[in-house]
């Protein structure tokens, strides 16, 4: 009796993990190119009240401002396949970031320890152009990011791609700047 129920249990699992797979569309490139082997971004733009402007990693995306005093941020530091290691995973595996190339949405990034994306979702294409941080479906580079205000008193914005609709009315369109890092490596 039991191994009946456990069946049903992991084609549910089965089921529901097939509609996360991982995806790369036919016009996109294959790799990242021209990016540091480690690198942050900076926001570039007329935000207002933004007193921190390097982008941090909090709840599976990107923020910039006050978020950095809080404890469940930390710097976001990017390899040069746009992959991430948070301190806050247990135990640490890398993530891949992801945008929605023809939606307005947040930046995402997978689960760590997996190499799914959520379905329409890029992780490929991202490059340096001049020092800015832009994205290449194939078609050339775009630098379509915005911030969007999470606590709009606490000064924090969470980082959008603007593939589709309008934004926010709140929202801000900007620029990233690529700062190349060094690893800290004896």
């Amino acid at each position: 009796m039991k191994f009946s129920v456990i069946i049903p249990a992991g084609l549910a699992a089965m089921a529901s993990a097939a509609t996360i797979q991982r995806r790369n569309d036919v016009d996109s490139p294959k790799l990242n190119y021209n990016l540091p082997d480690l690198f942050s971004l900076e926001c570039v733009g007329n935000v207002t009240d933004l007193i921190y402007s390097t982008f941090m990693f909090a709840n599976d995306s990107a923020y910039v401002g006050n978020i950095k005093y809080d404890v469940f941020s930390e710097p976001l530091l990017l390899g040069s396949k746009t992959e991430f290691t948070s301190f806050h995973s247990s135990p640490t595996g890398w993530q891949n970031l992801y945008i929605f190339p023809n939606k307005t949405a947040p930046v995402g990034f997978n689960t760590p320890h997996t190499m799914s994306i959520p379905e329409g979702a890029q992780e490929y294409g991202f490059t340096s152009d001049n020092g800015m941080f832009k994205y290449d479906s194939g078609k050339g580079p775009k630098a379509l990011w915005a911030v969007c205000p999470v606590k709009k008193e606490a000064g924090s914005w969470q980082l959008y791609w603007k593939g589709g609709k309008k934004l926010d009315k709140d929202c801000i369109c900007i620029k990233l700047k690529i700062h190349k890092e060094q690893e800290c490596r004896e």
